[in-house]
């Protein structure tokens, strides 16, 4: 009862705030322990640092972990079908989610060579190394981006928060403009990768509509972004 009561306050203090925010603010209030760092020892702006430098996916499945826990298994939705645009009813489990793992951390870095080369500071780059992006993408995402979760100016956000080095520049923080030199090409052939080599769990919800006119089969994001995805009674 008593996380409940924090929990509780937590939603109305975060209440039209960065969702990413409130996910950080939520576990480093109910995780006494995350990998090596003993929270319930820490300060508040301790425990909150520890989660903006964890990697998205490490986030996403403690949040989840603690929803399995908290709510259970059934996670009530009401998607809609990116075709015929019909709403409906579907409940879905949380055992079934798909979490892709790796053995070694290293495997998740890999490089992307450029199709068109840009100009970042000054040199010519050819080579991306690329990497999983920290959490701190996710909190510092405006709220259109994250309702987008996946698809439209989340792509930019997440090559931005997924470049760990630079050929012939290093291994140096982004400024906002010094991507805006790709080409759509290289955007959508880089996001391609990036999706097919992510860790972690995999927020997507697979199906055929049950519209009578429609039965196409669909992939569509899994909302974890709004208070629905706590609740039993979603709908």
């Amino acid at each position: 009862m008593p996380e409940e009561k924090a929990a509780g306050k937590l939603r109305s203090e975060y209440r039209g705030k960065n969702a990413g925010q409130y996910v950080s603010a939520l576990l480093s209030k109910m995780c006494p322990h995350m990998g090596p760092h003993k929270l319930e020892t820490m300060k508040d702006e301790e425990r909150l640092l520890v989660f903006n430098q964890m990697y998205m996916s490490d986030v996403l499945y403690a949040y989840i972990w603690l929803r399995y826990r908290a709510s259970g298994p059934k996670l009530p939705m009401d998607p809609l079908c990116p075709f015929c645009r019909e709403e409906f009813a579907f409940e879905g489990l949380l055992e079934s989610l798909e979490i892709v793992t790796l053995d070694d951390i290293e495997d998740a870095f890999w490089e992307y060579e450029l199709f068109e080369p840009i100009t970042i500071r000054g040199k010519e780059v050819k080579r991306l190394k690329i990497g999983p992006p920290r959490w701190n993408m996710i909190e510092s995402a405006n709220e259109e981006m994250l309702a987008e979760f996946n698809t439209g100016a989340v792509k930019c956000g997440l090559i931005y928060g997924s470049v760990t080095a630079i050929e012939g520049v290093g291994e140096i923080p982004l400024g906002p403009n010094e991507l805006d030199d790709m080409v759509k090409y290289d955007i959508e052939q880089l996001t391609a990768e990036m999706d097919r080599r992510a860790v972690g769990p995999i927020m997507v919800l697979e199906g055929i509509c049950p519209a009578k006119n429609c039965k196409r089969k669909f992939k569509i994001p899994i909302s974890w972004t709004t208070e629905d995805f706590f609740s039993t009674s979603s709908r």
